[in-house]
């Protein structure tokens, strides 16, 4: 369509003609070319060219087809014409444009157009389907839609979604439409609904109740939204080695059980002493085995939180004589490293569910280890060691 037929009123008519042969205009009265509408030609008149010219381009609904549900259909077009701003003595002419030719002109030979309840009554009656039938079809769609893992609110949408394309035709009762939300809400929903209905209510009030009630089941309780905008706080590196609320807890070959304190150090089973068990009434506390937990260096408070992985404690052990020398270890970013002498003895890893740790230690003479089975390794530059950290069988190589 050209500028000038936008702005000219006598171009509406004779292009709407040439796309639907079938509809008659004979009752609309052309302005002249001068574009001033002359007293004569009604505004209803110019509404429907102007909706006619332009529903080739944008339609309402879809075009009908007999497969479709013409009740309904009705139903959708009355609704969005009227949105559109179609009046009521012009549904009836907008409506063959959705219509199959053959329907378009058996239309015509009645002359209803003009009257959209008589043309209503007439389509339903000969395309439409058994009151009966249709209030059955309704029925089953209602009692197909069902709760299961929904929200109340969102179940809701959808369940009033159907009850109101619902055309007064085939329109259940309001208590076959009660019972049918009972049914198809959960049931612990509706065990504590039913107390408490009478005979006015309806499923919107029921609904109602049922939003209250959800809250007192927590499965059924939505979402709630998280707060993004909440302050951060880093995760403390002792977190996690062991916690101050679950202590962890093992136990050793003597039976006792040994317990880890909040701050890292084992608690004797006997004693509750700062040391292993190690049968703790005929050891002296100088041979016991004490840890010594290294303080973080952090450069920022986010780090332990983003990297928690680079854990460092160090500490020593005692040796079995008091002629040898200590044995310090680190663990750092899951690597265990240890620099020991002739002699020196460890007892007792404490690591952090440590695994396939792997670490080579520069030492050109004989280390000994006692491991936490009670086995004894001996080697001269690397050996491999099955260890349990933490109820974990490992197996650590030197």
């Amino acid at each position: 369509m050209s500028t000038d037929s936008i702005h000219n009123p006598s171009c509406w008519v004779s292009q709407v003609n040439s796309q639907d042969p079938l509809l008659d205009y004979s009752t609309i009265t052309v302005p002249p070319l001068s574009g001033i509408m002359p007293p004569s030609m009604s505004s209803a008149d110019m509404l429907t060219a102007l909706y006619l010219a332009s529903a080739a381009k944008s339609l309402l609904v879809p075009t009908y087809k007999p497969s479709m549900y013409i009740n309904s259909w009705l139903h959708q077009y009355c609704t969005e014409a009227t949105l559109a701003g179609v009046p009521t003595d012009l549904l009836g002419k907008f409506l063959c444009h959705y219509l199959p030719p053959n329907i378009a002109e058996w239309i015509c030979t009645f002359g209803c157009r003009n009257n959209w309840e008589e043309l209503h009554n007439l389509l339903i009656s000969t395309y439409g389907l058994d009151l009966d039938i249709e209030k059955a079809q309704r029925r089953q769609t209602l009692q197909a839609t069902t709760q299961r893992n929904l929200s109340i609110w969102l179940f809701q949408v959808k369940f009033a979604t159907l009850v109101n394309d619902m055309p007064n035709s085939g329109c259940l009762s309001n208590r076959t439409i009660l019972n049918i939300f009972l049914k198809n809400i959960k049931p612990p929903l509706c065990q504590l609904i039913e107390p408490t209905l009478n005979s006015m209510d309806d499923w919107e009030t029921v609904y109602e109740k049922a939003v209250m009630h959800e809250d007192c089941i927590g499965d059924l309780a939505p979402p709630r939204a998280r707060n993004f905008h909440c302050q951060f706080e880093p995760m403390d590196c002792s977190a996690a080695i062991a916690s101050p609320q679950r202590p962890k807890q093992h136990s050793l070959n003597d039976g006792v059980p040994c317990l880890w304190g909040p701050d890292g150090r084992p608690i004797c089973g006997y004693c509750k002493g700062a040391h292993w068990n190690k049968d703790c009434p005929g050891v002296s506390h100088s041979a016991a085995i004490t840890y010594q937990p290294a303080i973080v260096k952090e450069e920022s408070p986010l780090a332990a939180a983003i990297m928690p992985a680079w854990l460092v404690t160090t500490g020593s052990s005692q040796p079995t004589t008091s002629a040898g020398p200590s044995v310090p270890y680190v663990i750092q970013n899951k690597a265990l490293s240890v620099l020991v002498d002739t002699g020196s003895t460890i007892t007792a890893i404490r690591a952090s569910a440590l695994e396939g740790i792997v670490t080579k230690v520069d030492c050109d003479q004989s280390i000994v280890f006692n491991t936490a089975a009670g086995a004894m390794a001996h080697s001269h530059g690397t050996v491999s060691l099955p260890v349990t950290l933490l109820g974990r069988p490992l197996e650590l190589t030197f």
